[in-house]
């Protein structure tokens, strides 16, 4: 009897996720919410469960003050804007914010921006 090596290789298809935020908007006459796009660009139906702001390293779960709400289904292929309500935004102004999404798959996004500076 011969001793004989096999190798068997299963692998999961590699998954790219693309994920984008664009167009936050910080509405300096509005300054109880800010505006903010999201797009999926890939071939996966995604669903929006979370989004969060950081601010000084002091980062807040805004997920319920997102209209419209989350979860959110985002198809393949599309962009979709939403609102999201913050109050006083104007205290953090000139400072720099990160906003993070993430999906029910465990997929992120994040972008940063300068909050501006209200006259």
């Amino acid at each position: 009897m011969e001793n004989q090596l096999g190798y068997s290789f299963h692998s999961e298809p590699i998954t790219l996720v693309a994920l984008t935020i664009s167009d936050v908007t910080f509405n300096p006459i509005e300054t109880d919410y800010f505006i903010f796009a999201v797009q999926n660009p890939t071939l996966l139906n995604l669903t929006l469960t979370m989004i969060n702001v950081a601010v000084d390293a002091t980062s807040s779960d805004v997920t319920p003050n997102v209209v419209p709400p989350f979860p959110f289904s985002l198809p393949t292929a599309t962009n979709y804007t939403f609102i999201c309500l913050w109050e006083n935004w104007t205290d953090d102004q000139g400072k720099e914010a990160t906003i993070t999404i993430e999906t029910l798959r465990g997929y992120k996004a994040s972008y940063t921006c300068r909050i501006p500076s209200v006259p």
